[in-house]
């Protein structure tokens, strides 16, 4: 056993492993998982890019090595699948290991949460070593030993990679890393894209279990039937799914439902996921920053949360779509308050001038940073002073921002609330607002 160990490639798990976690380490940011658990698991659907290679290469090195042996003669005398399946584990448990790693390794910076991990998320990473397994062990019996390896390690890695990148999209929903896009604090897996993944490995498997005993057992078999299945299995789990994966673009996940949020009666409500209210509870403090804004010329909000205020109408429903980071300070939580109104205005306009474009740009900057200093000196006055740019604490305000920002202070609070409204009205419009202290 110590032998089979060995010689099938488990060792590459040590290595493989450590390769998963200086990645995890390097490239995963704590607040990309921050309280969500599901988005930790979702990070080792990019590290199949190392796990897979070694699986492949493993099973081509134990088909080697068949052929070499007397292996063949013995196997012939048994069920194609029950030799692969002795041959294979320990390439794949290597995989496996890898896989674990990283996920343990981004878990660990998740800070705990609520355990939201989608089922469908291990059986997919499971049956996609396998598939990867399996076709390294086809290539090890059609070549030889040092062919097929490198053979199954490019083609293994040439998949991931550029399935990836090719059109249309729904290819790279079949080959698994794009998977790893599906989370935020307000998105979790969307299942379309993980079944799809599911269906083609499990026909892929199919497929290359079919055909693998006609390599074992060379002689006196029909191969006309049992190739045509293999074809026939693979490809309709590439259509089926291709087709499950249609409508999907390059992010894998999906809004929580808002059946599934997390409301508090007060007015405005606002509703957030639970990954957003584990660490924190900002509702509060997020429904008083709505009504702050309201009386500083906002439009009113009736209801804020994630995947709200998509529609047409949600503006006139007083819906706004809210993004919620669990971590997020207060300061943080204004800006985003703030955007939820100022975002989608003037998103969709094309001005005719470079001219108008300027205009329409520093309307919408006078306008959110107004507000933003706004209600930070109302609910947040130690923090007041704005605008800066984010992640800086006391950045000065531009001085083409900073101009209109005196005007609009030494106006009554009638006249700025006026202002405020009248420039939410032009910007709706895709018409730049009067910038104060200024002359059109």
């Amino acid at each position: 056993m110590s032998a089979r160990w060995l010689r099938s490639g488990v060792v590459l798990a040590v290595p493989a492993s450590l390769l998963a976690l200086v990645y995890v380490e390097t490239y995963i940011r704590p607040e990309s998982v921050d309280s969500h658990p599901e988005a930790a698991w979702s990070t080792a659907f990019l590290l199949l890019i190392v796990a897979c290679p070694l699986a492949a290469a493993a099973g081509a090195l134990e088909a080697g090595r068949l052929r070499a042996s007397r292996g063949m003669s013995d196997a012939a005398a048994r069920p194609g699948a029950a030799v692969t399946a002795e041959r294979l584990w320990p390439g794949v448990l290597a995989a496996l290991v890898a896989l674990a790693t990283g996920i343990c390794v981004a878990s660990l910076k998740t800070g705990g949460g609520p355990w939201n991990v989608s089922p469908l998320i291990p059986a997919a990473l499971v049956l996609g070593v396998c598939l990867h397994a399996l076709g390294g062990w086809v290539l090890g019996l059609l070549a030889r030993p040092v062919l097929a390896i490198g053979l199954a390690v490019v083609i293994s890695y040439s998949w991931l990679g550029f399935a990836w990148t090719v059109e249309p999209t729904q290819i790279a929903y079949l080959a698994g890393p794009i998977l790893e896009s599906c989370c935020d604090s307000s998105a979790r897996l969307d299942p379309r894209g993980a079944w799809a993944m599911i269906l083609f490995s499990v026909c892929g498997i199919g497929a290359l279990l079919v055909w693998a005993p006609l390599l074992l057992h060379r002689e006196g078999r029909s191969r006309l039937l049992p190739s045509i299945l293999a074809i026939a299995l693979m490809s309709a789990g590439a259509a089926g799914g291709m087709g499950l994966a249609a409508g999907l673009g390059r992010d894998a996940g999906m809004t929580v439902p808002p059946e599934e949020l997390r409301c508090r009666e007060s007015s405005p409500q606002v509703c957030l996921t639970e990954v957003q209210v584990h660490r924190q509870d900002l509702r509060p403090f997020l429904s008083e920053v709505f009504g702050v804004l309201e009386t500083l010329g906002a439009p009113s909000v009736s209801v804020a949360g994630p995947g709200l205020g998509m529609s047409p109408d949600a503006q006139k429903r007083g819906e706004a779509r809210l993004v919620v980071q669990p971590s997020m300070t207060r300061p943080q939580a204004v800006r985003s308050a703030v955007s939820s109104h100022t975002g989608p205005l003037a998103a969709s306009c094309q001005p005719e001038s470079a001219e108008a474009a300027d205009r329409l740009f520093r309307s919408h900057a006078v306008l959110e940073a107004w507000l933003i200093d706004s209600a930070l000196g109302a609910v947040v006055p130690e923090e007041s002073g704005l605008p800066h740019a984010e992640g800086e604490k006391d950045g000065p305000a531009s001085a083409e921002v900073e101009r209109p920002l005196r005007s609009l202070r030494a106006m009554t609070e009638a006249e700025q609330v006026g202002w405020v409204r009248s420039a939410f009205t032009h910007l709706e419009q895709c018409v730049p607002a009067d910038i104060p202290g200024e002359r059109r």
